[in-house]
């Protein structure tokens, strides 16, 4: 398991593929209930971590080790988002990794509407192919 920093907390959190949490029953026994976001970034306390949407869409692409970038672009105050992510390869493994981060990231900021877009390089640069909008929020380096 992965760990991360937190940056509005600077708090160790780990990156799993779920979160397994207790809750009381009726009863007062305790009951093991899987959440169903499939966000990675969860606190050790296994609440969500507070943090910049547009920070939490970047580090959600970025478990993509093919994503480099992540430009996202807020639009009518966090109530819609525009999303470019980029890799190099056209490769549908990856897509398919990615529209998953995109599915979590959507379930996550279930109030906002997202519009996703993925670009292949294919080694060239970025400036050949585009100049693109909002605000880079994920740089692999």
């Amino acid at each position: 398991m992965s760990q991360m920093l937190c940056p509005s907390t600077n708090n160790s959190a780990d990156l799993v593929p779920s979160v397994v949490a207790s809750i009381m029953n009726d009863q007062s026994a305790p009951v093991r209930k899987e959440l169903r976001n499939d966000s990675q970034l969860v606190s050790h306390s296994n609440s969500k971590l507070v943090m910049n949407s547009r920070l939490f869409i970047g580090l959600e692409l970025s478990l993509v080790p093919e994503v480099e970038k992540v430009f996202v672009q807020c639009v009518d105050n966090g109530k819609e988002f525009r999303v470019l992510t980029v890799v190099n390869e056209r490769d549908p493994n990856v897509r398919g990794s990615i529209y998953k981060r995109e599915q979590a990231i959507m379930q996550e900021l279930s109030c906002a509407d997202f519009d996703f877009q993925i670009i292949a390089r294919q080694n060239r640069c970025m400036a050949e192919i585009m100049n693109p909008t909002g605000e880079l929020a994920f740089k692999r380096c």
